[in-house]
């Protein structure tokens, strides 16, 4: 996501997003967390292989976070 700015995910808090990071992998979860350095925290991760996991991933790594109805 840029090392500019952070984008404020107060709003995706407890709600369902899609997580793209470096190397092409995507991660469907829910947003736990998350912290100034884009560091974040998915439970209830429902794709590929991790389901029903929780996950860290650093802010380094992630390339997009959108929002799941």
């Amino acid at each position: 996501m840029g090392k500019s700015a952070v984008p404020n995910l107060a709003s995706l808090l407890h709600k369902n997003v899609i997580v793209r990071v470096d190397g092409g992998h995507v991660l469907k979860g829910l947003l736990m967390g998350y912290d100034a350095f884009m560091n974040i925290v998915l439970s209830k991760i429902t794709e590929p292989s991790e389901v029903g996991g929780s996950a860290i991933i650093r802010g380094e790594f992630v390339e997009d976070i959108t929002f799941v109805e």
